[in-house]
């Protein structure tokens, strides 16, 4: 998912603003267990759906104990965080990655 974030600000998608690579990892943090494989290509396309279709309001840090939104300077904002996840769906199922290729 980083290479993909970092791909995405190459490309113009997204600004580095929208989010840093921690956040980035905490998102992934709270995506439960069964959404990971030994593929790749379908573990982003599970976590991007998981995260699509949560709601987000009670992630966490890696930690397990702070949030990982808020209007801390240690937290990020919610909106940031749906902006990416927009963009995320928009930039692999439109077919600009690779990654969006067919998975066997």
């Amino acid at each position: 998912m980083k290479n993909i974030k970092n791909k995405m600000i190459e490309n113009n998608i997204i600004s580095k603003d929208i989010v840093s690579s921690f956040f980035m990892e905490c998102l992934i943090f709270n995506v439960p267990d069964e959404y990971f494989c030994l593929n790749t290509k379908r573990n982003c396309l599970n976590i991007i759906k998981y995260l699509s279709n949560t709601d987000l309001s009670n992630f966490v840090k890696q930690d397990g104990h702070y949030k990982l939104f808020g209007s801390s300077s240690e937290q990020w904002s919610i909106d940031k965080a749906n902006e990416l996840i927009k963009k995320l769906n928009i930039y692999i199922y439109s077919g600009i990655d690779t990654i969006s290729a067919p998975i066997p």
